[in-house]
């Protein structure tokens, strides 16, 4: 009778997850392993335009400005950067006098990757993409690209206010 109590007590105690006196001593304290694992995705945005605006410029003279973007990109982004006009014809760039068929032909000139903040010396017509992979090899984080533009009307163009949409496109990876 004694025994058939003790086994209907050690199944109780199992039942209620209570240990019995058939386990064996453990160690206090105890420990384990977990693995801890993340994927970093490659990443970019775009954002912060700074408009290009030539002001008044006479027929015949040269017209240089910039504007700008910003772009952040995690370290070790591949990037590239493209940009296009709304009014170009082929690879030249142009804005239109209202709805009007006069345009005025401007360039975008790459910037300099090494001297961010400025435009580049030797100017090099932004018409292709652009890699801009080495501004993040050391660090991530925001980067001002400038967008470097020139224009020079001349005596055949209209009087009045021309404009353009341009576009800069960023490919990452």
């Amino acid at each position: 009778m004694k025994s058939k109590l003790r086994l209907i007590a050690a199944g109780a105690l199992l039942a209620a997850g209570l240990p019995t006196g058939a386990y064996a001593q453990v160690s206090s304290p105890q420990s384990t392993t977990l693995n801890v694992s993340a994927t970093v995705a490659s990443i970019c945005q775009l954002s912060a335009p700074g408009n290009i605006a030539f002001g008044t410029v006479q027929a015949g003279s040269t017209a240089n400005t910039s504007g700008s973007v910003t772009v952040t990109c995690n370290k070790g982004a591949i990037v590239s950067a493209t940009t296009t006009s709304t009014n170009a014809s082929g690879a030249q760039k142009r804005m239109q006098l209202g709805s009007t068929g006069e345009f005025l032909n401007y360039t975008v000139w790459q910037p300099d990757l090494v001297n961010l903040g400025g435009c580049a010396a030797t100017q090099t017509d932004w018409n292709a993409a652009l890699t801009l992979t080495s501004l993040w090899t050391a660090a991530g984080g925001p980067k001002v690209i400038p967008v470097c533009a020139t224009t020079t009307p001349s005596g055949t163009n209209a009087s009045g206010t021309y404009t353009d949409t341009l576009t800069v496109a960023i490919s990452f990876s």
